[in-house]
């Protein structure tokens, strides 16, 4: 008796474990997929859900009742498609009325549809993250005192500047950048020559139409170019004088070379490097974009202040020039924090953040086709 009640014990664990060990593998597979991503794919499952009752409705002129799973076995799917941020199985609320054309085709989690900030919804993520670390503006400020400490921590130990060293994935012609070296035919390429070491210019020399650089060499050649990025002798103004340079450019180069920070040395020697090679390397950014961890963070915490109500607060929204949708909604539905507030952040940041759009849609179709 009591060997039977401990193999059932024993069999009770082994199948919770079994359970909790099936669902921790089926996480990621939930928590890698971008919810925005996901409301698209559930979109697109929709318009095919659509068509196929239109199909339907078309050829036996009359209403449909059932799901996708109906519209399989009636031959208007292929396949039975589910909600995909919903559990394997869910299906979509399919609503007809054949006498008026009415399609409607609904997600289940349809009302999940949020005005919170998404990942991909900050357009210009280095440049967020550089206000909010120096607190350039007075909004930038009162969002730096709603962050969590974690958050800046992170922000702080955040390298904002680029160190513009030139990386591999940037060279698109390797071809051409080698050959302007080995003949080193004008001032630029002559000083540039000068500044080569002599294990690069041996890569260099190795190199051929039938030959290709081989990575090794490649490594080479960056690391004498990323010599000269950090030299403060690369820049000469009788040589490079001559080339067109940003705004940001032009004004390093008129400092004294003495006075300049290694960031800055380097970013003045990468933008003279660049104007030159225009075409054959990428530009290098100013800024160093932020990781998935840091910028989940500021996500996170930028959520929580929309969800309070930060943002409507009249110390923030002061000064910033509403759009038209915004005041009408603030009008219409004052009570709606998230939404007020989620529009607010956007016109705060215009430039920076994307204009908030609801992805969810009702398919209808024209009750033309029915006359």
């Amino acid at each position: 008796m009591g060997n039977n009640k401990g193999f059932s014990i024993y069999t009770v664990i082994t199948v919770v474990a079994f359970v909790i060990l099936i669902l921790i593998l089926s996480l990621p597979s939930f928590f890698n997929l971008d919810e925005r991503q996901i409301r698209e794919k559930s979109i697109k499952n929709m318009k095919l859900v659509h068509r196929a009752v239109h199909e339907f409705m078309s050829e036996r002129q009359e209403d449909f009742t059932g799901d996708t799973t109906d519209l399989v076995r009636y031959g208007y799917l292929k396949i039975s498609v589910d909600v995909p941020e919903g559990r394997p199985g869910d299906k979509y609320y399919i609503e007809t009325d054949f006498a008026s054309g009415k399609v409607i085709v609904r997600s289940p989690y349809e009302m999940k549809s949020t005005p919170l900030l998404f990942r991909d919804e900050i357009t210009n993520w280095p440049y967020l993250v550089y206000i909010l670390k120096y607190q350039k503006t007075d909004k930038a400020g009162i969002i730096w005192e709603n962050l969590c400490q974690e958050t800046k921590n992170h922000i702080l130990n955040h390298e904002i500047y680029s160190k513009s060293l030139l990386a591999e994935n940037e060279v698109m012609n390797w071809d051409a950048i080698v050959r302007l070296f080995r003949e080193h035919q004008t001032p630029v390429m002559e000083r540039l020559w000068n500044f080569t070491s002599v294990e690069a210019k041996q890569a260099m020399m190795e190199w051929s139409k039938t030959s290709p650089l081989t990575r090794e060499n490649k490594m080479i050649i960056l690391n004498t170019i990323n010599k000269m990025l950090t030299d403060k002798d690369f820049y000469d103004e009788k040589t490079f004088g001559g080339f067109k340079l940003d705004t940001e450019g032009s004004k390093l180069v008129k400092m004294d070379k003495n006075e300049l920070n290694i960031v800055q040395l380097q970013r003045m020697n990468r933008l003279v490097f660049d104007s030159f090679f225009e075409n054959i390397i990428k530009p290098c950014g100013r800024y160093n974009p932020p990781g998935d961890e840091l910028q989940l963070a500021i996500i996170a915490d930028l959520n929580s202040m929309i969800e309070s109500g930060v943002f409507n607060s009249s110390g923030f929204k002061s000064g910033v020039k509403l759009r038209g949708k915004t005041q009408e909604v603030m009008q219409t539905e004052p009570d709606n924090t998230i939404l007020v507030n989620r529009l607010i952040l956007q016109d705060t940041f215009p430039e920076d953040i994307a204009i908030n759009k609801d992805l969810w849609v009702n398919y209808r179709l024209p009750e033309k086709f029915f006359n």
